[in-house]
């Protein structure tokens, strides 16, 4: 039997996402094993996993906002931007004692909506072909540009400096760890990030997801039901349209009402493919983002 879907796990900490899908990978005895947006290995939480088919669907998920919970202390500064790093800078303690809960919520404000971030110099980001980290890992520091993020939401839990908890929800290529350290600079003192857990990534969420030493393959989400999206059979006539991965016309297949928001998902299936497109309220139609060349049902 073939296993194709997605997994969710609830990643532990000191281990790496790739070391997450290499232990799947094993386990399960399937080849292809990806996951949906990297966490650091110190991080906790949701990590998606692609199993067999389903690593095709990793590229739509990991577009989607993602939410966390974690702690920064304040008046710390660390080359990684968290725990795990050298201490480079610290911050004079009659400074940080003058620092008020007043003044934390206020400089939060300004890292919500549309802003500008350098990820850290210890990050997986490739220059010439090799991560930032192992540049850093020899004193060798690259020239980062910023970078636009959005954050959704920015919720301080609770304060006791120098601890500060916190909620984040923000889209794809997001770097908390460069968030706390920006906050503290902005603070006019250092920051750097303690915990970091995972909550959730657009309707998919911690409290779904499986410890990794109790898994087994009927925890797989399958295919057809790994997106929350609209799904709809394609007519017979156009059944070689949707195997060759060609634009759908909203004639092409059999959907309700055929009503449909632009920009929309859609899961199209056959007899012998399935694709997930996108459709275009413009041109009308739906361009595919994955071909599946297998019937799912």
């Amino acid at each position: 039997m073939d296993y194709n879907g997605i997994l969710l796990i609830n990643k532990p900490a000191d281990i790496t996402s790739f070391k997450v899908c290499e232990i799947v990978r094993k386990k399960f005895k399937i080849k292809k094993v990806g996951h949906g947006g990297t966490l650091d290995p110190f991080a906790t939480g949701l990590l998606i996993l692609g199993i067999g088919k389903g690593t095709k669907l990793m590229q739509i998920i990991s577009q989607h906002n993602k939410e966390y919970s974690g702690k920064m202390i304040l008046g710390e500064k660390k080359d990684t931007f968290d725990f795990t790093g050298k201490t480079i800078l610290k911050a004079d303690d009659e400074k940080l004692k003058k620092l008020k809960e007043d003044d934390i919520l206020a400089i939060r404000n300004k890292f919500t909506g549309v802003i500008k971030q350098k990820p850290p110099q210890f990050s997986a980001l490739k220059k010439n072909g090799k991560p930032l980290y192992e540049y850093a890992r020899k004193g060798e520091f690259v020239e980062l540009e910023y970078r636009t993020v959005f954050i959704e939401k920015f919720e301080i839990t609770q304060i006791n400096i120098p601890e500060v908890e916190f909620k984040i929800k923000c889209s794809k290529g997001t770097y908390i760890r460069s968030i706390a350290n920006d906050l503290g600079e902005a603070l006019g003192t250092f920051a750097y990030l303690k915990t970091l857990r995972r909550d959730s990534i657009n309707g998919y969420y911690l409290d779904n997801a499986h410890e990794l030493d109790g898994i087994s393959k009927s925890d797989i989400i399958p295919f057809d039901n790994a997106l929350n999206i609209r799904k709809t059979r394609i007519k017979r006539e156009f059944s070689p349209l949707l195997e060759n991965g060609n634009i759908l016309q909203l004639n092409h297949i059999i959907l309700e009402n055929n009503i449909l928001e632009d920009g929309e998902l859609v899961y199209v299936f056959g007899d012998k493919c399935s694709v997930v497109g996108v459709y275009s309220s413009e041109k009308k139609e739906i361009k595919p983002e994955i071909v599946y060349k297998k019937s799912l049902h």
